[in-house]
């Protein structure tokens, strides 16, 4: 690792940075031959790599050029000048001097130091700019000039829009030119459509780096040392777990990655803080003190808050820390994330804040500290690398001459006691945010790992429930077992663990024993009342399932009674009795559920819109019903902001049916637009028998019919509006309609088919399917079809699709 250069990897041995790279292999070869192409052809290519420092900027130009070097068909063409990042330019004529200083340095010969001397006796800076520009394009004859340029941002800052045109201008007139540059961040000068440059560079964002591809640093990086040890601890159980950790400590910054790679398994911090804290001071203070510089008093105070915290921060935090109202606090928050000097993330609906580069949060400790007291990254490094019996382990063996690193291992053993294992903290912080509906391979993975540092019930729980939510059953069983066998396990904890046990039993199909530990549980004098009531409502779901509707009633009936469940799961029992009833055809039954649910206000806004559409459904289907069941929808419609998306959706579809039956032709079609989506749409053979049975006179079918046509095309939707029209076919027994009615039908269809191909087969199918009624019901008109259609027709006219083989 001496090979590598922390803050300065353009002075790094290239190879070191090679075997070290993660994450930036398709930026880099695609920049290579961005640049290969450059130097080959007229088109020439302009990047910029934009990220915070740290990122990974110079190690990636370090490599484009390395790699560059070692084309020699390319460099017979292509000259390369990396312009020194501590020089300033404020007009084009130093900036092309500097490139000229740079070529001189690698390619004396072409480039002489002394040729551009004549440059600097002219006084009119124009003509030293012509004279400069036919210099270099003179010395560089066919070849291409590759300008490697850090911190373009600062750069465009030095330059005002007159010297931007001008290099804009030559760059566009001489094609000798290609650049590869970087930045902090977006800026003016490139983002703002009407700056000189806007469009011109191929800019590509350099992301933090994942969990993933931090492991896989930390494995390049252990084999770059040589280090067995360290390469097999990145890769298990425990390794995983604190490099997690690490990347909240680093917030996926690759350079202090690299950093704390240095201190893993050190025995010895002697010789390692000394010069770190003197490089950070040395190169990084001076930067992010100019930064502040820029800003309000208290945006500055803003910052500076958050660098002395470990953790992002709400906006109410900040604001009582700052004594300042959270409304002025959130409106200077949102112009620092413009500025990109923090970013944001979200906790359910509440944001927290913090620092968008780790590094002015550690230049900010070591000003802090003024070498008089440990960092806290670098102990926090400590606490979340070793547990605290090892840090315990090591204090009392570190030699008495080793002061800092006695130090730092004795604040990091003493915080690990007085606040417990930071290791946990952030695996926990991780974990709160996952949805154990939808929970990715990474996620259990992170489970796992949590539930092993924390050896917590809760945590072994929660991984258990993820497993079997993932369709683990077998895996999710054996950790339910071993809780089970646990002593002082609390016993709310217990009783989840024995229903997680019965669940997962029944997930693998194992009934026999989900049945004994079912009736263990009721038939046990010792069984809590939440324990059997969930119990119950399990026994019935399974009752409901095997269409045993009266013995699933009984036992949710049996829940209800209890009344010991919290309300949202008693909310979600009643929304399923109604549900049941609906099944069992007992639809006052299930009005009277549906309405206790909502009248008592116990679920959750989706329980309860769930509970509106269902009562509404069975209201809908009486006529003396249809205002309530309107009322039910439109209280979803009217509240957007409280109900899912799509069940408001649903509401506008339904209200449409309704809408329809009474002829409010203009209200339903403002329905239908509000309501149809791709994929949701199982409405659609209500509306067509509706617009066709209430249409006798025809003379609203047409309009009718190209209203639902838009609406359905212009909603990606014209597939379901067809698989509708087939389906609707069954319903022209029920309406009567004459020969003449069937074949304007069938004509109208036609004429929309011509427009929309996705309506073709459904326009073929509906005219057999009407030549099938108006030849009285023959079914050999069927074989005029090909198979596969002549099946889909079939269905849709309730026919044995096999009688045509016979």
């Amino acid at each position: 690792m001496s090979k590598i250069k922390r803050f300065s990897p353009n002075w790094s041995d290239p190879r070191a940075l090679e075997a070290i790279t993660v994450a930036r292999e398709g930026l880099i070869s695609g920049a290579v031959d961005s640049v290969r192409e450059s130097a080959l052809t007229k088109n020439k290519h302009h990047l910029l790599f934009v990220g915070p420092r740290g990122s990974g900027k110079t190690h990636l130009i370090t490599l484009v050029r390395h790699r560059l070097l070692g084309m020699p068909k390319v460099m017979k063409k292509l000259r390369i000048a990396w312009l020194n990042e501590d020089e300033t330019s404020d007009s084009v004529l130093s900036l092309l001097l500097r490139i000229h200083r740079a070529l001189s340095k690698v390619y004396p010969s072409e480039f002489p130091t002394d040729s551009t001397e004549s440059v600097y006796d002219l006084t009119d800076r124009s003509a030293a700019l012509e004279a400069i520009t036919e210099l270099l394009l003179e010395q560089l004859k066919e070849n291409t000039v590759l300008v490697l340029i850090e911190n373009l941002d600062a750069l465009f800052e030095t330059f005002g829009e007159g010297e931007e045109k001008k290099w804009r201008a030559l760059i566009q007139n001489h094609s000798q030119f290609c650049t590869v540059a970087t930045a902090q961040r977006l800026f003016r000068g490139v983002a703002d459509q009407d700056a000189p440059f806007f469009g011109f560079f191929r800019v590509e964002h350099l992301k933090p780096f994942t969990v993933g591809e931090a492991t896989e640093l930390l494995a390049k990086v252990a084999e770059e040392r040589k280090d067995n040890d360290l390469a097999g601890f990145v890769v298990s159980s425990r390794g995983r777990a604190r490099i997690r950790a690490l990347h909240h400590l680093t917030g996926g910054n690759q350079r202090l990655f690299i950093i704390l790679s240095e201190f893993i398994n050190r025995e010895s911090l002697e010789t390692l803080v000394g010069p770190f804290e003197e490089l950070v001071d040395e190169q990084l203070t001076p930067y992010y003190q100019e930064r502040l510089r820029w800003l309000s008093p208290l945006q500055r105070r803003i910052v500076e808050y958050l660098c002395s915290v470990p953790k992002p921060q709400p906006v109410k935090a900040i604001a009582r820390h700052l004594f300042n109202s959270q409304q002025t606090i959130s409106k200077q928050l949102s112009e620092l994330r413009n500025l990109h000097y923090v970013e944001s993330r979200q906790r359910g609906r509440e944001s927290l804040y913090e620092l968008a580069e780790p590094l002015m949060r550690l230049s900010h400790e070591v000003k802090e500290a003024m070498g008089q007291t440990p960092l806290r990254l670098l102990v926090d490094f400590l606490r979340v690398w070793y547990d605290r019996e090892e840090l315990e382990r090591r204090v009392k063996e570190i030699p008495s001459s080793e002061t800092i690193t006695f130090a730092y291992f004795s604040e990091a053993c003493a915080r690990s006691q007085t606040e417990g294992s930071l290791l946990v903290e952030f695996l926990s912080d991780d974990a709160a945010a996952i949805d154990l509906n939808k929970c990715s391979d990474e996620d259990l993975e992170l489970l796992r790992d949590l539930q092993d540092e924390s050896k917590s019930c809760e945590d072994k729980l929660r991984y258990s429930i993820a497993l079997y939510l993932r369709n683990k059953s077998q895996e999710a069983l054996v950790q339910i077992e071993l809780i089970l066998k646990e002593v002082n396990v609390p016993d709310e904890k217990m009783d989840m663990a024995r229903l997680m046990q019965i669940s997962c039993l029944d997930q693998l199909g194992k009934t026999r024993a989900m049945q004994r530990e079912v009736n263990a549980i009721l038939n046990a004098s010792q069984t809590s009342i939440s324990l059997k009531a969930n119990v119950l409502g399990f026994r019935g779901l399974r009752w409901r399932d095997l269409g045993k509707y009266s013995e699933a009633i009984s036992d949710l009936t049996e829940v209800i009674n209890a009344n010991t469940l919290p309300s949202h799961q008693l909310a979600l029992i009643y929304l399923e009795r109604g549900l049941i009833h609906v099944r069992a055809q007992n639809r006052e039954s299930a009005i009277k559920d549906f309405s206790a649910l909502i009248d008592q206000e116990m679920g959750s806004a989706k329980t309860t819109g769930t509970a509106r559409i269902m009562r509404g459904f069975i209201n809908m289907f009486k006529n003396e019903n249809t205002e309530s069941a309107l009322c039910d929808f439109q209280t979803l419609i009217d509240e957007p902001e409280q109900f899912p998306d799509k069940m408001i959706r649903e509401a506008h579809r339904k209200s449409a049916i309704i809408r329809l039956s009474r002829g409010e032709w203009n209200q339903a079609k403002a329905n239908l637009r509000q309501g149809i989506s791709k994929g949701e749409n199982d409405e659609t053979i209500f509306y067509l028998y509706l617009i066709c049975n209430l249409g006798h006179d025809h003379t609203m079918w047409a309009p009718n019919i190209s209203a639902v046509v838009d609406v359905y095309a212009e909603n990606d939707s014209l597939t379901e509006l067809g698989a509708g029209l087939v389906e609707s076919v069954k319903y022209f027994q029920d309406i009567n309609l004459s020969k003449k009615g069937m074949l304007e039908w069938q004509k109208l269809w036609e004429d929309h088919a011509k427009k929309h191909p996705q309506l073709v087969l459904p326009a073929r199918l509906l005219k057999v399917g009407i030549q099938y009624f108006t030849s009285g019901e023959n079914e050999s008109v069927l074989l005029d079809l090909p198979s596969e259609e002549r099946e889909i027709l079939s269905q849709a006219l309730g026919l044995d699709s096999s009688t045509d083989k016979k």
